[in-house]
């Protein structure tokens, strides 16, 4: 059942990602409402996983190049004259994405059919 929510949860964040400009703050921390979205159905997956017990296998083609991407990204953060800028871009533009393609990624390898991400237009 878990699955099915996660994998509404997912088209929904897809379908609202328009909605990125709508901003307003979370426990003080500047985001938009897609964040919300996103972080929402990362927690829910992540709670999922724990209850369960089951972690995803994430060794796969793309997990070198992701290690890497986010390693320079955090040394682009350190160096940058503008700390707190760079960390939001971080969490923003990198991190979360990341995450909710991992998310996408292992929800998917649960379905039977091709039509994952097409079943969520209809």
């Amino acid at each position: 059942m878990t699955n099915q929510v996660l994998r509404n949860l997912i088209f929904v964040t897809i379908v609202l990602l328009p909605l990125y400009v709508l901003r307003g703050n979370l426990f003080g921390v500047p985001t938009t409402l897609v964040e919300v979205f996103v972080l929402g159905t990362i927690g829910i997956w992540l709670t999922d996983k724990i209850i369960k017990k089951e972690w995803p296998n994430l060794n796969n083609s793309l997990t070198v190049p992701i290690v890497l991407f986010v390693i320079a990204a955090l040394i682009g953060v350190f160096v940058s004259a503008d700390f707190r800028g760079g960390a939001g871009i971080l969490k923003a533009y990198i991190v979360e994405p990341i995450l909710f393609f991992l998310v996408t990624i292992d929800v998917s390898r649960k379905v039977k059919s091709k039509e994952f991400i097409l079943s969520g237009l209809i």
